[in-house]
């Protein structure tokens, strides 16, 4: 037993290390990659503004939806596309400031956004969840208009 798992600690270790490959980061290779990722933070931040919009147009339908499991459903669905949006923006390089505040904003009002998304859907609210949502929407609504301002102030 114990040389079966020497044998398996050397073969992992043979795994590991079999094919890494060193790539030397430049300030040339980063500010190459930088331009690059700023322009996938514009792609990114378009698809974004279209998810919300259509996020925001579902809401009366999905009130509307009797079946309970539907309705989780689709709301499941815009919600992963918010926490792709989010994985992608995770992986950017970006040192532009006005990247970076766009970045931490997608991901702070999408966070929010999916509370939001999911109390909006709901059938019989509390007091305490309508509050909730109300505070939640004014806070969303406040970091998005400032998300597009920052938007149009990313560079070319």
């Amino acid at each position: 037993m114990r040389q079966f798992l020497f044998a398996m600690g050397f073969a992992f270790l043979a795994m590991c290390t079999s094919q890494t490959y060193a790539t030397t980061v430049t300030k040339q290779s980063l500010a190459k990659q930088e331009v690059i990722d700023t322009q996938k933070l514009k792609t990114i931040w378009q698809d974004y503004q279209k998810n919300i919009q259509q996020m925001n147009q579902e809401i009366p339908s999905l009130q509307a939806e009797q079946d309970q499991q539907k309705r989780n459903a689709r709301v499941y669905t815009f919600n992963r596309n918010l926490e792709q949006s989010k994985a992608l923006l995770k992986h950017l390089v970006l040192s532009n400031q006005t990247a970076v505040k766009l970045r931490q904003s997608m991901t702070n009002h999408a966070t929010k956004y999916q509370n939001v998304f999911k109390l909006a859907t709901l059938d019989k609210t509390t007091s305490s969840q309508r509050n909730t949502f109300e505070r939640l929407n004014a806070q969303t609504d406040v970091i998005y208009q400032n998300m597009q301002k920052t938007a149009s102030q990313l560079p070319n």
